[in-house]
């Protein structure tokens, strides 16, 4: 049975909790403990619904996003726009699906953007602010429209995961920088593991915001935790990396091209651009399903979609389309441990100028299918460049054929 597809949901907490004392209550199934290479802190909450570090279904992260939209429509019956921002690069694709469910539920207009850790060359930042416990602190915010966020509009930040609020109250921070007018905000976020709900970054601001979350949890980290991961992985006995699949024939690669957008969703997502997107992708699932050998299926064990870095949403409404298990590639380091009870247990590394990328979990996915796999690759130009070239080479060992979709965009 492949990572994330139903009933195989061990409990992802015991390798850390056993190896070093911490602890996490709540989870409800929605995230593992992983441990990763970072001084300021050493664990981190691997999400299991995502599809970033851990290739699962879809299918349940719409659900989760169709509660979030829900629950925020009904905090909110008065807003006359919602602006719904997605974090980089874990949550920029549940950003945009709960801002689709939230045009559905309240038929009002929506607004989606993302905070990003690239720089688009000849567009004005709408602000800057800082993830202090991130591997990338340093996150920028795009918007080609700012006029769209009137008074009427309630902000919505999207996160996987709410640890201590800082994030969101710098993100607020600088938004009323640019834009004072907006003065209601909600997080939505599938957990919210904050030390306290009575105190901390959040509370007692002004605006007021609201939060919103899939379950409250609780992690308990004692001290010294960092000395004991880093003198865990010092010689990497611990980081038991499982064997790449069995050597065979390199994989064809088959390229499909052609795909266009006349916008840069990376500069936001205006309301009337939605069904350029929903074109888009039934323009690619159709083109996969009517590739000459006739081998991508309908649905099944036998095709995986891997999007890349914070080019994630597109590829992964492709995937659900397909029935298929999705994957994004990150910048994001994380020790990787073959153990059932820990969530990332396989790792593709490679460098793009000079810094590192990883695709998690894809030799996993392989060797979980009972026959030959088919992978997916689906990005845009940015990621497409020469000094991108490495990422081909490390995730397609393992797979049959890789189906490369290449989306331009003005």
């Amino acid at each position: 049975m492949s990572p994330g597809r139903p009933g195989d949901d061990p409990d992802r907490t015991t390798w850390v909790r056993t190896q070093v004392g911490i602890r996490a209550n709540g989870l409800a199934g929605l995230a593992g403990l992983g441990l990763r290479h970072n001084p300021r802190r050493a664990h981190l909450l691997v999400s299991t619904v995502l599809g970033k570090h851990v290739p699962c279904l879809m299918e349940p992260l719409w659900q989760h996003a169709d509660r979030l939209a829900q629950a925020t429509a009904t905090a909110h019956r008065e807003a006359t726009r919602f602006a719904v921002m997605g974090y980089a690069e874990t949550a920029v694709g549940l950003g945009s699906m709960v801002a689709v469910r939230l045009a559905r539920h309240t038929g009002r207009e929506v607004v989606s953007f993302q905070s990003t850790r690239h720089t688009v060359v000849g567009h004005e930042r709408l602000l800057d602010f800082t993830e202090p416990h991130s591997h990338a602190a340093a996150h920028r915010v795009y918007l080609a429209r700012p006029e769209l966020l009137d008074p009427g509009t309630v902000v919505v930040l999207c996160d996987d995961e709410l640890t201590t609020g800082t994030t969101a109250a710098n993100t607020v921070t600088g938004i009323r920088s640019r834009l004072p007018h907006l003065d209601r905000f909600v997080v939505a976020t599938l957990i919210d593991a904050r030390p306290s709900l009575a105190d901390g970054p959040l509370t007692g601001s002004a605006p007021q915001v609201r939060v919103i979350a899939q379950t409250r949890a609780t992690v308990e980290v004692p001290d010294g935790a960092v000395a004991r991961v880093a003198q865990l992985f010092a010689d990497r006995s611990a980081d038991r990396t499982p064997a790449p699949p069995p050597p065979g024939e390199a994989p064809a690669v088959v390229r499909l091209g052609g795909f266009w957008l006349d916008f840069d969703p990376l500069l936001g997502i205006p309301p009337g651009r939605w069904p350029a997107l929903r074109q888009l992708v039934g323009a690619v699932t159709a083109r996969l399903r009517s590739v000459p050998d006739n081998r991508v299926p309908e649905t099944g064990p036998d095709l995986h979609v891997l999007g890349v870095e914070e080019d994630s949403y597109l590829a992964s409404c492709v995937a659900t389309e397909l029935g298929a298990t999705f994957s994004a590639t990150t910048r994001s380091p994380v020790h990787v441990v073959d153990d059932d009870g820990y969530p990332v247990r396989s790792a593709a590394a490679w460098q793009v100028a000079g810094e590192p990328r990883f695709a998690y979990g894809l030799a996993d996915r392989v060797r979980a299918s009972p026959g030959p796999v088919d992978l997916v690759l689906m990005t845009s130009r940015r990621y497409l460049t020469a000094e991108h070239a490495p990422m081909l080479d490390a995730v397609a060992p393992g797979w049959r054929t890789v189906y490369l979709v290449e989306v331009d965009h003005a």
